[in-house]
């Protein structure tokens, strides 16, 4: 084994031109397919909210320190015409760069351990994986800790480790962990990767020096970046602190064992070949450990398996979270191909990238339309930013009130069992809903129960009270008044100017108002009168209402 390359001899084989091109192509191919995606599939709730977080810092009003440090790398998104959708777009044209560097870190490290088709393999490999094809550039955190973990991998596997090389390293271990915590999970095979150059070193002592410093550089960059960050906006620790030990306690402790095994199960089913030849690759470098024929590559091998480890207790282990433990594995893949032997590298590469063809078209299957459609309507009816409530800071441009109702947060919401709506309403005076979600569409649908994704009963009939259906989506602060015996009374909690909507005059608070004037009203009880048996009084003056109807697709359709 060389310092260069520990991978195995080989005699010269005139195919292996044709093999690289091939595998060349193929990967090629892939990134062509991903790049069409971008522009074409689903955005994700996610990736919404991830986008809202820019938003909100360059509004001065982000109050969240931890995990969100990507504002600083993407100040610029506001600045880009077009909207939400456009600008998720740009970022995630930004994360199909991010994940180029990930195939690069692959290719580094699988160079380390193998010859070159068995590394390129191993990039393709991960590119083609179906998880990879449609989260592997979303905009979320993983992309972007994803490379900077992997980059930490190749420093310490292909670098001398001298000093640009170790500072490289700290800052992007700091950066990875500040984008988000789950970088961690990489720390097994970086300890590893470390103990095995100790291990090959020529002076270990020195190098075991060097390496510490590097460790408490990486400490130190971290905390100065984090407190800077931190102090920019309305946060302190003690916040982070409380989000990270509910984080913990929610992700893992509470998680019980193979906590997605539904989704692993989807994943392998997706992705049979790079599955086969994981299982495969840790199956080998475990015999040949069991036979004492090789220690050292078998040993590193298996280290590179550990991220899949996660899988064993994470809650959140969703899709895209594959796209960001699988580049090591993908390693390991590279490495089943080489003992499989280089007759099968042809027919598994061309089965892996059909399989990319087959989850491409599964992106094609879940377009932006219906979402691209909402969101236009919404600037429409507001062309100028007001608070709003959803699910995700779908509409990143203006302020939004209330809690992210991803499944986490529904159930953190329902767990403590205490109504918030009303005081939204009274404080943040939110003019726009938009039932996004299976917990407002329900409570505007009128489906209050029990159910795990429901709003509390007292929450669910609050909003229904105050808010009126407008178009597809969209709901704004209203009443709908039955009036009994000619008159009602009635409670607005959202202050403002309201267009009245009745099939003849009525008297509001002693005044005559015919349909369509508008009379201004404070928060308070008020009461209604007249010859009519229902009244709609709709927040702002004859707001504009899309004259196409709205679409019947889902906004989201899932992972």
């Amino acid at each position: 084994m060389t310092e260069g390359n520990a991978g195995t001899d080989r005699t010269p084989d005139p195919a292996r031109p044709w093999i690289a091109a091939l595998l060349l192509f193929g990967i090629g191919l892939c990134l062509a397919l991903q790049l069409h995606l971008v522009f074409v599939q689903e955005i994700n709730w996610d990736e919404y909210f991830f986008l809202s977080h820019v938003h909100a810092f360059d509004r001065g009003t982000l109050a969240r320190a931890l995990q969100s440090f990507h504002v600083h790398l993407f100040g610029w998104l506001p600045a880009v015409p077009g909207g939400e959708i456009a600008q998720i777009e740009a970022a995630r044209l930004a994360m199909l760069a991010c994940e180029a560097g990930t195939m690069a870190c692959i290719y580094a490290v699988g160079r380390r351990f193998l010859d070159r088709e068995e590394a390129l393999a191993a990039v393709l490999a991960y590119i083609a994986a179906g998880v990879v094809m449609l989260h592997g550039a979303s905009f979320r955190a993983d992309p972007i800790a994803t490379v900077l973990m992997m980059l930490c991998c190749a420093l310490l596997a292909r670098s001398t480790l001298r000093a640009p090389a170790l500072a490289l390293l700290a800052v992007a271990g700091a950066l990875a962990m500040l984008i988000t915590v789950k970088a961690i999970f990489y720390a097994p095979l970086i300890a590893a990767l470390a103990a095995w150059r100790l291990w090959r070193a020529a002076q270990p002592r020195a190098l075991a020096l060097r390496l510490a410093v590097t460790g408490v550089a990486a400490g130190a960059v971290f905390a100065g970046l984090y407190l800077w960050h931190q102090s920019l906006m309305s946060a302190d620790l003690d916040g982070s602190r409380a989000l990270l030990a509910n984080a913990y306690e929610k992700t893992i402790l509470e998680a019980g064992l193979f906590p997605r095994a539904d989704v692993l199960l989807s994943v392998v089913l997706n992705s049979p070949v790079q599955a086969a030849l994981a299982v495969t690759g840790v199956g080998m470098a475990g015999a040949a450990l069991v036979r004492r024929s090789a220690y050292e590559r078998p040993l590193m091998l298996l280290a590179l398996a550990t991220p899949l480890l996660t899988l064993i207790f994470y809650r959140n282990a969703f899709p895209y979270f594959f796209a960001f433990i699988l580049p090591p594995v993908a390693v390991v893949a590279g490495y089943a191909t080489e003992r499989l032997g280089r007759r099968w590298l042809i027919p598994l590469a061309l089965a892996m990238t059909i399989g990319s063809v087959v989850s491409h078209s599964r992106g094609l299957a879940k377009p932006q339309d219906a979402q691209a459609e909402l969101i236009a309507a919404v600037h429409a009816v507001f062309p100028e930013p007001v608070p709003y409530i959803d699910r995700c800071s779908m509409i990143a441009r203006f302020p939004k009130t209330g809690f992210f109702m991803s499944s986490w947060g529904v159930e953190s919401y329902r767990a403590a069992d205490r109504e918030v709506f009303r005081a939204i309403a009274r404080d943040r005076a939110p003019p726009l809903l938009i039932a996004n979600g299976p917990a407002l569409e329900a409570a505007m649908a009128g489906a209050d129960s029990a159910d795990g994704n429901r709003l509390l009963p007292g929450d669910a009939a609050f909003l229904r009270d105050n808010y009126v259906h407008h178009w597809g989506a969209i709901w704004v602060a209203g009443k709908t008044l039955r009036l009994v015996g000619g008159k009602a009374d009635f409670e607005i909690v959202i202050g403002g100017r309201y267009t009245v909507e009745a099939d003849a005059p009525v008297t509001i608070d002693g005044r005559r108002y015919t349909p369509k004037t508008v009379v201004a009203l404070a928060p308070g009880f008020h009461g209604i009168a007249g010859g009519v048996d229902r009244a709609v009084l709709r927040w702002g003056d004859n707001l504009h209402v899309p004259t196409a109807k709205p679409s019947t697709e889902p906004l989201f359709r899932g992972f």
